[in-house]
């Protein structure tokens, strides 16, 4: 019996320990939950912007495309009709030519009817009171109404005929220059369009990262006053215990310095693949950070956040992020990708005049 009453000696506090411990869990997790919340909404409300921002920018670039497919359509259009329209115009050049020529001719042809008219003796001749004013009908009458006179009318319908249709090629001509003007104006109106929608998902990815950063700080937050907690109930439950338990029990030590932890061989195999994409004085701070958030794992990953690969990048850093660096497409667990995202994100930050290594908790 005296076991028995040993036994429930010791339970008691422990059970009083364990209450205790979940209230201290609660009581310091309530408020950063709260952020932590509040920090999820705001980055899935820039997330959302951002994606707006870039349907509204692809959508911009479809009409671009569009408008200046339709000015190349146009352009060849009137290339084919100038060249048509020169075409046309050399044909009525040679058209005033020949008709020039046929004049000629059809001049020297009726003087030498009329010549011939006068020294014929059958011909005959109508006087009209003075020899300048004579005509002579027959030989004169059978050249006008052969054929030089047929071809004369034949060219000059001609003529008439390519005159009309240059008028109209050239009024399609201006139809068509109007427009090609039309379609530059619209297309150099969407290219500034699409500068400015552009820019606007620059912002909204700026938004996004300050966002993602945010999140992640307070997710961190959220393990630090989960590891406090934690060590407050533990010193809690050491004073209320027996000697015997608290005797018996051990006490966690804290996680050593990242500064002055040895990397592990797990993250030294990976000092090649930083060297090539950190500055040489970036090489170690990054390996520790590999050190803290993955213990060089290419595979780590977070359940709770999502973060993945060396880096333990979140998804939307990662979304944001990898195309920028020239990893479009690829796994967040590809090391090299996730190293090359990392490295052009600490760059980033260093433009902006901060820290390069904000975006971590484990800072070196």
């Amino acid at each position: 019996m005296a076991r028995s009453v040993a036994w429930v000696g010791v339970m008691g506090p422990r059970r009083a320990g364990v209450a205790l411990f979940v209230l201290i869990l609660v009581a310091a997790l309530l408020p950063v939950v709260s952020r932590a919340q509040t920090a999820e909404e705001e980055r899935d409300r820039a997330y959302t912007l951002l994606s707006e921002a870039v349907a509204n920018r692809d959508q911009v670039e479809e009409q671009l495309t569009v408008a200046m497919e339709d000015y190349l359509r146009v352009a060849n259009e009137l290339a084919i009709k100038a060249a048509a329209a020169d075409r046309l115009a050399g044909r009525v050049d040679s058209t005033k030519a020949a008709l020039s020529l046929s004049d000629q001719l059809a001049a020297e042809q009726a003087v030498a009817a009329y010549m011939e008219a006068l020294v014929n003796p059958t011909g005959i001749v109508l006087r009209s009171g003075s020899l300048e004013q004579a005509m002579v009908l027959r030989p004169t009458l059978e050249f006008l109404t052969g054929n030089t006179v047929s071809q004369t009318i034949d060219l000059a319908i001609t003529e008439r005929n390519l005159v009309d249709l240059q008028a109209r090629l050239a009024l399609e001509m201006a139809a068509v220059e109007e427009l090609k003007n039309s379609a530059e104006s619209a297309a150099d109106n969407l290219a500034a369009l699409f500068g400015a929608a552009d820019a606007e998902v620059g912002r909204a990815i700026q938004v996004a990262l300050a966002a993602d950063i945010a999140y992640r700080a307070e997710l961190d937050r959220i393990e630090a006053a989960q590891a406090e907690a934690a060590e407050q109930a533990r010193q809690q439950e050491r004073s209320s215990t027996t000697t015997t338990v608290t005797n018996s029990s051990t006490t966690s030590t804290p996680p050593p310095s990242i500064g002055t932890t040895p990397l592990k061989p797990a993250v030294e195999q990976w000092r090649s693949l930083i060297a090539a994409y950190f500055p040489a004085d970036m090489v170690e701070p990054a390996l520790r950070i590999i050190q803290c958030e993955s213990l060089g794992d290419p595979d780590a990953y977070n359940p709770y956040s999502g973060a993945s690969g060396l880096f333990q990048l979140l998804p939307g850093t990662w979304a944001v992020i990898a195309p920028k660096a020239g990893f479009s497409g690829v796994s967040v667990f590809d090391p090299e990708a996730n190293t090359g995202a990392a490295a052009w994100l600490t760059a980033y930050y260093e433009s902006l005049g901060r820290d390069p290594w904000t975006p971590w908790y484990c800072t070196p």
